[in-house]
């Protein structure tokens, strides 16, 4: 192949890449238009939250949790799409070096492309599809909370912990 081609080839590759990169940022800005009214009410929901947990908590006395509790459910978050960069190989990093005492026997995965690296895995209980856009966030909270729920009570798992 004479490297006029070569290049005319790298060029329509380039071109290629220049239209998936610009139909992904017309996606990242639809998503931030259509979130932006909500943001101001997120915040304000999640200020309120925080505020009632502080009053509960100054009512009524919790008792200390002594040390780490055992056998954890541990959920992992990662990046469905993958467009974070290297966010799901530093999960699985983070994964793997838990100390020894706080392994988990028990995981669920919240992602696919993390569950596919993590297939195989002792302990790997289930393996969901994460959301795509911010409609499909309250199914995918339904969904890891009854997966979870029916996990903790098959598998008597007396706590949740998480790693995003």
């Amino acid at each position: 192949m004479s490297r006029r081609h070569v290049i005319d080839r790298r060029l329509q590759m380039l071109a290629d890449i220049r239209g998936i990169m610009d139909s992904i940022k017309t996606l990242a800005h639809m998503e931030t238009q259509r979130l932006a009214p909500v943001l101001p009410v997120q915040q304000l929901c999640v200020q309120r939250v925080r505020q009632m947990a502080a009053d509960f908590a100054s009512e009524h006395a919790l008792p200390a949790l002594n040390g780490r509790a055992e056998n954890p459910l541990l959920i992992v978050i990662g990046a469905e799409r993958g467009l974070c960069g290297d966010f799901n190989k530093q999960m699985q990093e983070a994964l793997e070096h838990l100390p020894a005492t706080a392994a988990p026997r028990a995981i669920v995965c919240l992602g696919t492309r993390l569950g596919q690296k993590l297939e195989g895995r002792p302990g790997l209980l289930a393996q969901l599809s994460g959301a795509t856009i911010a409609d499909d966030v309250p199914a995918v909270i339904r969904q890891l909370l009854e997966r979870c729920a029916a996990l903790q009570s098959e598998q008597h798992l007396p706590s949740l912990a998480l790693l995003y």
